[in-house]
């Protein structure tokens, strides 16, 4: 039983880190995108071209603020399961 359950929560360990990796990984994405719009805005005389980085800028910083709650709900889950896994040795 117990090594069952033990298999189980390095199991989810092992996605939960995954899942960590995951959000770092489109985190640094949308920094990035939103980066690339900054520069392009300023160097843009087109009003309608600015407002549209805006908007990509501003979506990519919703998006970054969402993952990075994920990834904090995944480190406090994952620190649930090493806690539960520490248990059961």
């Amino acid at each position: 039983m117990n090594r069952a359950l033990y298999i189980t929560y390095q199991s989810k360990i092992q996605t939960l880190k995954k899942n960590i990796q995951v959000c770092d990984g489109w985190i640094k994405k949308h920094t990035e995108v939103i980066r690339n719009n900054m520069a392009n805005a300023s160097r843009s005389s087109s009003a309608s071209y600015k407002t549209q980085c805006s908007q990509i800028i501003n979506a990519r910083k919703a998006s970054i603020v969402e993952y990075k709650k994920r990834k904090e709900m995944y480190h406090k889950s994952l620190a649930n399961a090493m806690r539960q896994l520490n248990a059961i040795r």
